[in-house]
């Protein structure tokens, strides 16, 4: 019975946060499937080699979400985390690139090198209010 208990719990926590599924405009849209978490995470790693390279980056689709989104960007190397870069914006996309670019180019702290950036794991946390 605790079991059956905690599973509804981690259930409605999950439902209620919005962590389960998030809605665009046109179609419902799993934030827990595995393509979805591998785009963001590419985009994440594409926005920071564009810093170093001025290579412009595009962004999929999957990722022009509506929203008041709030995302984290945290790079961990050997375990330790290198830094964090946190961004706003009504569209995930825009969030994720806020969130990097905070990590890596905000005056006045110590930013990750290039080199630490690609050899880092790197830890995504977002959500949405509204």
């Amino acid at each position: 019975m605790e079991k059956i208990y905690r599973c509804l719990i981690i259930a409605f926590w999950l439902f209620n946060s919005g962590f389960a599924s998030t809605v665009s405009s046109a179609s419902a849209v799993s934030i827990t499937d595995e393509k979805f978490r591998n785009d963001v995470l590419l985009f994440a790693r594409s926005i920071a080699q564009s810093y170093f390279s001025g290579v412009p980056v595009s962004h999929t689709e999957a990722l022009v979400l509506d929203g008041n989104w709030t995302v984290s960007v945290t790079p961990y190397l050997r375990g330790e985390a290198i830094g964090t870069g946190t961004g706003k914006s009504h569209m995930l996309h825009q969030a994720v690139e806020n969130a990097v670019r905070d990590l890596i180019s905000v005056p006045g702290r110590t930013h990750p090198s290039e080199k630490d950036l690609k050899d880092a794991r790197f830890m995504i946390s977002f959500s949405r209010s509204g």
